[in-house]
């Protein structure tokens, strides 16, 4: 069922087959209805764009400047992804497309304007709002693509320009595949990040890309001076990102780094061939009844997501409960979990020592869960909405699992907690030993229903 297209914090780039626009078309009369999933389970209401915040139909006058600047950077490869396909991928399972063009519509819902740029790679330029421009919040555009057609879009905050070839983008193709023209697009911070960026399929809730403000996780460690936090990696052949990046490494998220093959999870899986990418965070994600085998921790709407979990990482009661002894527990001790969740180890670690227990998460949705398991279980526990990296108390005891990047890496994290509990004990996830990406990893498969060790979840 169609449904109304209201996203607050995000930028949206809904590619769905369809009709090639008309150019001068103006869409004054008319709405314009895109499929999206939302947060209640199969349900897909209506969106509707107001027609009066479509910005004016491009006027080709030849190419505009920072299209043809972007054309002559040289940037890393997405391998595997939309614009590196192999040349006969195997025939999708789930059907294939049999329009001959996509429409793709971008809406901004972020907090301030955002400055893109369409660059065609291979076919003809697509027709409608192309080139380089803005968006006011609130305002869209639209422009179609044929078969054979491959691009990007570059993304950055208004003010700040896409020519530096460090922007987050969006890669976009529909072109025959060896057995149909199928469409498929991906989320790249290979090159950097400016933006968090997150797509998926109308029809059945796959997606790709992260919805993480990652300069609001950490600091950035190798800007560009221009908003953008540039890829250490990119070029590499390297098998897992840096810390900053980290955050939106996981099956089906974005690309971090050059051969990050899992991060192209919509390629051959969206027959309608309806597609909407999100720029920015906490907007409306695909319900669970929506998703297969591709779910992802970071796309998941908040009263569904880990809703299946008793933890956040693959680990027994029994092992809970032996890392909480570990811990030496007791009424007159003070503890903070950082990067808490919905703080079930922490909220038992209260319950069965008394211990004066602290919460601290950026995500006010889990950080609910929490509050409202406490309240049923009658535990008292202080609860911060805040980054990990905020926190400057000391505690006698500290936890931190799966949240080193709230640090800038592991190292740092370390360095931290020994600042936090200066004489005590840490729990923290084993990601000094593993590689935290290879944990993130390891959880992100575990929750699916993977087999993992249990005990790659922490040590004290």
């Amino acid at each position: 069922m169609p449904a109304m297209l209201s996203i607050q914090g995000a930028v949206c780039l809904a590619l769905a087959t369809a009709k090639p626009l008309n150019i001068g078309d103006t869409t004054t009369t008319t709405t314009i209805d895109v499929l999206m999933p939302t947060d209640g389970p199969d349900v897909l209401p209506l969106l509707e764009l107001d027609p009066a915040s479509r910005v004016p139909v491009t006027v080709a006058t030849g190419i505009a400047p920072e299209v043809e600047a972007r054309r002559r950077l040289s940037l890393a490869t997405a391998h595997g992804g939309a614009l590196d396909l192999p040349a006969a991928p195997p025939a999708p399972t789930d059907g294939v497309a049999t329009a001959d063009s996509a429409r793709v519509t971008v809406v901004n819902h972020h907090d301030m304007a955002i400055t893109t740029v369409l660059v065609t790679g291979e076919g003809d330029e697509p027709e409608g709002n192309v080139g380089a421009g803005s968006l006011e919040r609130g305002e869209f555009g639209i422009f179609t693509v044929k078969e054979g057609w491959s691009g990007r879009v570059a993304l950055n905050v208004a003010g700040s320009p896409v020519t530096m070839g460090d922007e987050s983008l969006i890669e976009g193709s529909f072109t025959d595949q060896g057995h149909a023209v199928i469409g498929d697009i991906n989320v790249s911070y290979v090159d950097g990040f400016t933006v968090p960026a997150l797509c998926w399929c109308n029809e059945n809730g796959r997606s790709a890309g992260c919805s993480k403000d990652l300069h609001k996780l950490m600091e950035c460690p190798t800007p560009n001076g221009h908003g953008a936090c540039r890829n250490p990696s990119r070029g590499l052949n390297v098998s897992e990102p840096t810390a900053f990046f980290e955050p939106c490494f996981y099956q089906g998220g974005a690309y971090t780094f050059d051969w990050d093959h899992e991060a192209n999870s919509l390629n051959g899986f969206c027959p309608d061939e309806q597609y909407t990418c999100c720029i920015g965070e906490h907007f409306a994600q695909p319900s669970l009844a929506l998703w297969s085998n591709t779910w992802s921790m970071d796309t998941l709407s908040a009263n569904v997501r880990y809703s299946h979990l008793t933890w956040n990482c693959p680990l027994s009661a029994s092992s809970a409960e032996h890392l909480l002894h570990k811990l030496e527990l007791d009424a007159e001790k003070t503890i903070v979990d950082i990067g808490c969740g919905w703080g079930e180890l922490l909220l038992r670690a209260a319950k069965t020592s008394g211990t004066a227990a602290v919460g601290v998460d950026t995500d006010a949705h889990l950080l609910a869960r929490c509050k409202s398991s406490a309240d049923q279980q009658n535990i008292e526990i202080e609860l911060v909405n805040m980054a990990g990296r905020e926190w400057k108390d000391q505690r006698d005891r500290a936890v931190c699992i799966g949240s080193s990047h709230a640090f800038g890496g592991t190292r740092q994290m370390l360095e931290r907690l020994a600042t936090i509990v200066p004489q005590g004990r840490v729990l923290t996830s084993r990601g000094h030993v593993l590689g935290e990406a290879a944990v993130e990893r390891v959880r992100g498969r575990a929750w699916r229903g993977g087999a993992v060790p249990e005990e790659y979840c922490g040590a004290v």
